[in-house]
């Protein structure tokens, strides 16, 4: 150890007394860190600066009407993009459009040709649909990064005239929807219904009366008749008030059948958005801990009041369907939802009282997670028996309707023959008594054709949910349109917030900087130790650490300057000093893998050395995820020491999780090992084939 330090003290003894030495060595410890803060500076908020991208809309747009009003969809986009900062839209005709894009002056450009509204209106006016399109011309030459800020931009006007449409039409139709009239009206149009086939079966047991009568006194046989038949008529005004009342009940069954659909998917929308607001609740009291939990209870309630707003939602459909429909799996399902709001409100007690949040913390997390088994069987529960319940419903009313339309039909053909026999009895008066028997059965027929009759649409009248539906379809029309057109809206919730762009690529830019700074030292430090009185009995591995250890302190002060100048461009971190104890010791190891493999390989080690950096660079995920690289590089990724400095210096900008940081650098220091072998073991081999290829290529006059 002693001869180790010996040799180590005369480098920097040597060193000093040359001022020109003294400069270099401090332009090196420097250079990396200008490398490094150049990049974070010019990638600090790049998408902060969009706006200045020029994007070129052409509006050809000629309108169309729709309901009744005129609609310029690309008149409505143009003046939108008016006030967006997003792009700098720029709003021109189609060939200068095209002539700046071809030329490179422009990134792209958006034509919306003359039939787009019209194209968009055949939804709802025409049979045949035409989905509308826009061009957009993007110069792909120009820049590679800029083609996807720009699609992206395209794609959120896409999504914005999309919902503008939904909005729209959604908003007229409903407010112009005659279906509720239709509904309420089939309600009265039941109960006179079943109202005027009763009345008829007492008019057919008043007709069985009068044969009675007319069978024990012949001569009076024609006078009963006549007044039979003048009774006829009064059952034929009756089937047909009936029939007109099926009629109408089957246009509302009709118009009924969207409404219905529309009910059921948004109570499955709604207990899908409980579904993922009690997972994200869930998610977030499970990161909590004794140094979060302020933070962490406070995102916790902020979700709970989401799902609260909900599940109350949700109790509100569920009631109306129920005051109409009596299910006992949907009042179950209410009572459930009734008692998870319950929970909802105790466990916000909880959340309140930060001071005892730490004991009540388990406490918290078993409520939150019965509460969210209680929601996954709640939302079996509709799937497996509410929802087929519902839509049993609307198939019982509208099959006990067409059963109704079928008897009555029979009943009219009945009817018809009734009154030809009458004629037929009148004529044939002297088998009176035989006419008379044979009436009185096709009138026991008739009584119990009305029979049936009233059975069944007293049953559709059981099975109708009319009221609610109109309650749904009293909504305020802007409300559902708005609801319909953006039906979920989505919450971003940062973990491990990073703030600037510049500090998510401060990782990568200086751990490549470390990498190019140990790079530069063993290209201008000499490798190989000059023979002197210190160095003429030192053994090999003496040498090896003497001059390593210049290296290694030149190392730590190239990633010191780094971290500082990381630190003073206000790069962000969450522990300061580790961020820098790790760029100082990132640094170490990767001047001791260069410095090995200059050892035992002379200048191709060094040339190595660069074609590792190459390999971290395209392939060490510190741009792109590892994910989206080719599957070689996503193999080498585990073992090139770019990924462990990355990782333990990306949790010291964006904050820690459980052990990560110590396994990325215990990581970090296995990469030691190879070096240590190359430059301790196998140099000691290489070391006359190394000094036969140096002295033939300084031979060269070229290579030095």
């Amino acid at each position: 150890m002693r001869k180790i330090i010996e040799i180590f003290k005369n480098d920097v003894k040597n060193l000093i007394k040359s001022k020109i030495a003294v400069i270099i060595i401090l332009g090196i410890c420097f250079i990396p860190g200008i490398y490094a803060w150049l990049n974070i500076i010019s990638n600090w908020g790049p998408y902060d600066n969009t706006g200045n991208l020029p994007i070129a809309i052409v509006n050809k747009d000629e309108g169309t009407t729709i309901l009744g009003e005129n609609v310029n969809i690309g008149k409505e986009m143009e003046e939108s993009l008016k006030s967006n900062t997003a792009m700098k839209w720029i709003f021109t005709d189609e060939d200068n459009a095209r002539l700046n894009v071809d030329n490179s002056k422009y990134y792209g450009a958006i034509v919306i040709p003359q039939d787009f509204s019209k194209n968009i209106s055949t939804i709802i006016e025409n049979d045949t649909l035409k989905k509308p399109t826009f061009d957009f011309y993007v110069n792909n030459k120009k820049n590679p990064i800029a083609p996807i800020i720009v699609n992206k931009a395209v794609g959120t006007i896409q999504n914005s005239v999309n919902q503008s449409f939904v909005n729209t039409v959604i908003y007229k139709t409903m407010s112009k929807v005659e279906n509720i009239d239709v509904i309420t009206k089939s309600n009265q149009t039941t109960e006179d219904l079943i109202e005027k086939l009763s009345d008829a079966k007492l008019r057919i047991e008043e007709l069985r009366f009068i044969l009675k009568t007319a069978d024990s006194a012949t001569t009076t046989t024609s006078k009963s008749l006549s007044a039979i038949r003048k009774l006829l008529p009064t059952l034929s005004d009756v089937t047909s008030t009936t029939k007109e009342g099926i009629n109408d009940m089957k246009n509302a069954a009709k118009s009924f059948e969207e409404t219905y659909d529309n009910i059921e998917k948004d109570v499955s929308l709604i207990i899908d958005d409980a579904e993922t607001v009690i997972s994200e609740s869930l998610d977030v009291i499970n990161q909590t801990n004794s140094s979060n939990i302020t933070e962490k209870f406070n995102n916790t309630s902020e979700k709970l009041d989401k799902l609260l707003v909900v599940l109350k939602r949700l109790n509100s459909i569920l009631s109306s369907i129920n005051n109409v429909a009596d299910l006992s799996g949907l009042q179950n399902i209410e009572n459930k939802v009734s008692e998870h709001i319950t929970k909802i409100e105790e466990i916000q007690n909880l959340l309140a009282n930060v001071t005892d949040g730490v004991n009540n913390l388990e406490n918290i997390k078993g409520k939150i997670n019965e509460l969210n088994d209680n929601i996954l069987s709640l939302k079996t529960e509709y799937q497996n028996t509410v929802k087929n319940d519902l839509s049993n419903l609307y198939t019982g009313a509208s099959s006990a309707i067409n059963n109704a339309a079928d008897v009555i039909i029979n009943f009219n053909v009945s009817l018809d023959n009734v009154d030809s026999s009458m004629q037929y009895m009148i004529n044939a008066l002297e088998n009176g008594g035989q006419l008379t028997e044979n009436i009185d059965v096709v009138l026991v027929n008739f009584e119990k054709d009305i029979d049936k009759i009233i059975d069944v649409v007293k049953e559709a009248k059981k099975s109708e949910i009319y009221e609610n539906v109109v309650n749904i379809l009293n909504n305020n029309p802007q409300d559902v349109a708005d609801f319909l057109s953006t039906p979920v809206d989505t919450n971003e919730i940062d973990i491990y917030k990073i703030d600037t762009y510049g500090s998510k690529m401060a990782p990568f830019y200086s751990i490549l900087a470390c990498w190019v700074g140990c790079t530069i030292l063993t290209a201008i430090v000499k490798i190989n130790l000059k023979e002197t009185e210190i160095t003429k009995n030192a053994k090999h591995y003496q040498k090896f650490f003497g001059r390593f250890m210049l290296f290694g302190l030149l190392a730590l002060i190239q990633g010191l300057v780094i971290g500082i100048g990381d630190l003073f461009l206000q790069v962000q971190t969450v522990n300061s000093a580790l961020f820098l104890i790790t760029l100082m010791l990132s640094s170490v190891v990767f001047v001791l893998i260069i410095y090995s493999l200059a050892v035992a390989f002379g200048k191709v080690g060094q040339a190595l050395s660069i074609v590792i950096m190459v390999l971290q660079v395209a392939g060490s995920g510190g741009t792109f995820p590892i994910e989206l690289v080719p599957r070689p590089f996503q193999i080498l990724q585990p073992y090139m020491p770019f990924y462990p400095a990355m990782g333990a210096t990306r949790e010291t900008i964006g904050g820690f999780y459980e052990n990560d940081y110590m396994i990325y650098i215990l990581i970090l220091l296995c990469h030691i090992i190879i070096p240590l072998i190359l430059g301790l073991v196998i140099s000691k081999h290489t070391n006359n084939v190394k000094k036969k290829m140096e002295k033939e290529l300084h031979e060269t006059d070229v290579i030095e």
